[in-house]
């Protein structure tokens, strides 16, 4: 019969008599993988900065990327979500991160973020 997990995923059961197809006793399904990093800490130019963007979820290792947008001159996102280098000038930049966790096929979120880059003497 057809039905409903919770609220949000449909499922259809095809094992039984009728079919003759039978399953694992159990299926473990995961809950999706979600960035929890929702502002930036603002960033002065020519001081080091360092900002580790966090996720929920998923099978370690991620790997985060950036999908629409840059980041100012002189910073950089590791593939292990650090945020990291010495920005040049003062800028506020938009950009959209991605993160995929190790599962195959692998999970993906992304999120939009704003980054504030301060002038030296402000």
């Amino acid at each position: 019969p057809a039905g409903t997990q919770g609220d949000t995923v449909p499922f259809v059961t095809i094992t039984g008599p009728a079919t003759g197809l039978s399953a694992p006793g159990a299926v473990a399904v995961l809950p999706p993988l979600h960035i929890t990093t929702h502002r930036l800490r603002h960033a002065r130019a020519g001081r080091r900065y360092h900002w580790q963007l966090r996720a929920l979820l998923g099978r370690s290792p991620l790997r985060w990327g950036i999908a629409h947008g840059r980041l100012p001159a002189g910073l950089r996102l590791t593939h292990a979500g650090a945020i990291t280098g010495r920005p040049r000038h003062a800028a506020q930049t938009r950009i959209t991160v991605t993160v995929a966790d190790s599962t195959h096929p692998a999970m993906h979120a992304r999120q939009r973020l704003r980054l504030t880059v301060k002038a030296r003497g402000a």
